[in-house]
C-alpha cells in the first residue's frame, strides 16, 4: 500500500495519506468511523467482492476543487465564530441584495438621473441590513 492511492489526489500528501489509511482499513476488513466511511463512499470503489478497491477519480477532482484555506480578516475584537456569524450575515445581506435585482424590479429603477438612482440602492442595501439584524434577533 505503498505509494500513491489515487492519481487524482496529486500534490496533496495529507488527502493522499487519508485515502491510503481508509482503503487499507477496507481492505483489512475492519469497521470504518462514520467520517472515513462518508470519505470512502465518495472517493472509493469497492467490488462486490470486497476485495478489490479503486479509486473514484471524478469524485476526488469534483473533491480537490474544495481543497484549501479560508481566511477572514476584520480590525475587529471578536472571537472566530463571531466574526465568521458577521461575514455570514453580510453575505446574507448582499445575497438579499442581488435577489431584489433580480426579481423584484430592481433592474429597472425608473429614475432620471445617477444620484437618485445611487441613492434608492442605498436605500435598499441599508433596508436589507435591518431585515437581517431583524432576522438575527427574532430567529
Amino acid at each position: 500500500m505503498q505509494g500513491v492511492a489515487c492519481p487524482a489526489v496529486g500534490p496533496f500528501p495529507k488527502r493522499n495519506r487519508r485515502l491510503v489509511e481508509v482503503r487499507g482499513v477496507l481492505e483489512r476488513g475492519e469497521e470504518l468511523s462514520p467520517s472515513a466511511q462518508r470519505w470512502a463512499d465518495r472517493c472509493l470503489v469497492v467490488a462486490r467482492s470486497g476485495r478489490k478497491i479503486a479509486c473514484n477519480d471524478e469524485a476526488i477532482r469534483e473533491a480537490r476543487k474544495s481543497f484549501g484555506f479560508f481566511a477572514l480578516v476584520t480590525n475587529q475584537r471578536m472571537d472566530t465564530f463571531e466574526a465568521l456569524r458577521n461575514y455570514r450575515l453580510r453575505e446574507k445581506i448582499e445575497e438579499l441584495y442581488g435577489m431584489g435585482k433580480r426579481y423584484f424590479d430592481g433592474r429597472r429603477p425608473r429614475l432620471w438621473n445617477a444620484d437618485a438612482l445611487r441613492s434608492r440602492q442605498f436605500v435598499q442595501f441599508v433596508g436589507f441590513g435591518y431585515l437581517s439584524r431583524f432576522r438575527k434577533k427574532v430567529g
